[in-house]
């Protein structure tokens, strides 16, 4: 069954538009993988990576893309991606649509970033990175551009909910009273860490108030979501601090199940991956990238 959407004169399915949908904005470097894995656990095959597929989408995911996802596959109920943002196509086509996202310090986000350009670029000093990255990447990735009014008002108003990557296990909780009953709080693993710890740590050492120079709109954006927006959600739920602890308690006595996310692996690289990057293709872009 379909129905005409009318704010955009395009046919969308009634059983999608009815459906509430989960929708993870990852910023880069901010701990999101590991978020990712949460979800998967959590929505299994009804969790799905997304990326435009289309040349006029903007290299943000849209409704038309979401229609295309659906036809892939038809379970699904959470998205995850660098593509998605707010987006108010995507909301007025699909009005169940609930977003939530992660922040992290900027210092430890910025110099995460340098180090992942080294890694896949190669050597690049520093201090000519300092100069050639965009700055409050974070505030320009809710906002579409470098206005910390505007990304704050989002979070606040059109975010389910948004928390900070050194509070993750507060931020499941916070995830598992928001969703519930659908959303649990499992047993995790941190995935993509750097393993340059110490190279890591001598750069902040040296570097981190010429980062926070450059990174004053993400710094400001950071604080309010830490100290302002995650402190008032988490204010609403009594006994928040015990649950966080038994989390804590039953992560330390518990392994990651290996079942689902060897099937999840199989299904997104054999089936999934491949029919997103054809449709990607057939649309001319390129098959692989998140743009």
């Amino acid at each position: 069954m379909v129905e005409t959407n009318r704010t955009w004169g395009t046919r969308y399915p009634s059983e999608l538009c009815d459906r509430s949908l989960v929708a993870f904005t990852h910023i880069t470097r901010t701990g999101g993988n590991s978020l990712i894995h949460v979800l998967r656990y959590n929505y299994f095959l009804r969790c799905c990576d997304v990326r435009p597929l289309s040349r006029d989408s903007g290299g943000v995911f849209g409704p038309e893309d979401m229609i295309k996802i659906w036809r892939i596959n038809p379970l699904v109920e959470c998205i995850v991606g660098h593509a998605v943002r707010p987006n108010d196509d995507l909301d007025a086509a699909f009005p169940g649509i609930r977003y939530i996202t992660l922040l992290r310090d900027p210092a430890e986000r910025y110099v995460s970033q340098y180090l992942q350009h080294l890694a896949k670029r190669g050597y690049l000093p520093f201090e000519h990175f300092l100069k050639k990255d965009r700055a409050n990447r974070q505030t320009r990735f809710i906002a579409g551009a470098e206005d910390l009014s505007a990304a704050k008002q989002i979070l606040a108003e059109r975010y389910l909910a948004v928390g900070v990557s050194d509070q993750f296990d507060e931020f499941l909780v916070l995830l598992s009273k928001k969703l519930a009953p659908r959303f649990v709080a499992p047993s995790y693993r941190i995935v993509n860490v750097s393993s340059n710890e110490q190279a890591k740590q001598r750069i902040l050492a040296r570097h981190r108030d010429r980062i926070l120079e450059t990174q004053r709109l993400d710094t400001e954006l950071y604080n309010f979501v830490r100290f302002e927006l995650f402190a008032r959600e988490k204010a609403r739920f009594p006994r928040f601090d015990d649950d966080v602890r038994l989390l804590e308690e039953r992560r330390a006595k518990s392994s990651p199940p290996l079942m689902l996310p060897c099937v999840d692996y199989l299904v997104r690289h054999v089936y999934y991956r491949p029919a997103t990057g054809i449709v990607r293709v057939l649309n001319g872009l390129p098959a692989r990238g998140q743009s």
